[in-house]
């Protein structure tokens, strides 16, 4: 069974999907991980993504808050584990 195999991570995506998407490859594609918050995630992806482009002395000014409510908004679902953060899927 999925959630023997992904644990808590599979529950909540099946739980936020339809039915026939409930199935592990769709979930594969979707998961990006457990982050402590939706903002923690945005600075690891941002960080990944575009760290490299920004100098250094421009870094205090990025609004990761901001970057986070634009990826949840378009693209990008949370769902708030039981014992602390969230899991982070996209939109696959």
């Amino acid at each position: 069974m999925l959630i023997d195999e992904h644990g808590e991570a599979f529950a909540a995506y099946a739980a936020h999907v339809d039915t026939e998407s409930a199935t592990e490859e769709p979930f594969l594609d979707a998961y990006r991980g457990h982050w402590d918050s939706e903002v923690a995630y945005a600075m690891d992806l941002f960080d990944e993504l575009y760290a490299h482009e920004v100098p250094e002395h421009l870094r205090s000014y990025i609004d990761y808050g901001g970057f986070a409510q634009d990826l949840f908004l378009d693209g990008h679902f949370s769902v708030r584990s039981s014992e602390f953060g969230v899991y982070v899927f996209t939109d696959a």
